[in-house]
């Protein structure tokens, strides 16, 4: 069974939470080229300011189609495009 992103279900009580973490999906990354890769960042904090980062985790997910990684991503977290200034590999975000 396939789960696009606007049938996936949300929790609705996920907004509530302060995100420490973050899954970005990149279709043909060059580690892996043709497959789909879900992979998890964490936040961090950067000096001087302290200002939030993200940094990536060895978690990740290699699957053969979009699908098949959204459906390994946890869920009650909602789903974003790509920005313009994002890697041409970078798919969508879940948060």
């Amino acid at each position: 069974m396939t789960i696009s992103t606007e049938q996936r279900p949300q929790d609705p009580r996920a907004a509530q939470y302060d995100r420490k973490d973050l899954w970005v999906v990149f279709d043909s990354p060059s580690d892996y080229p043709g497959r789909v890769v879900a992979r998890r960042y964490e936040q961090t904090t950067r000096p001087p300011r302290h200002e939030p980062a993200f940094e990536p985790t060895t978690e990740k997910v290699v699957a053969a189609t979009i699908e098949e990684a959204r459906r390994a991503i946890p869920a009650g977290r909602g789903q974003f495009p790509r920005l313009p200034n994002d890697a041409a590999e970078v798919a969508e975000v879940w948060l």
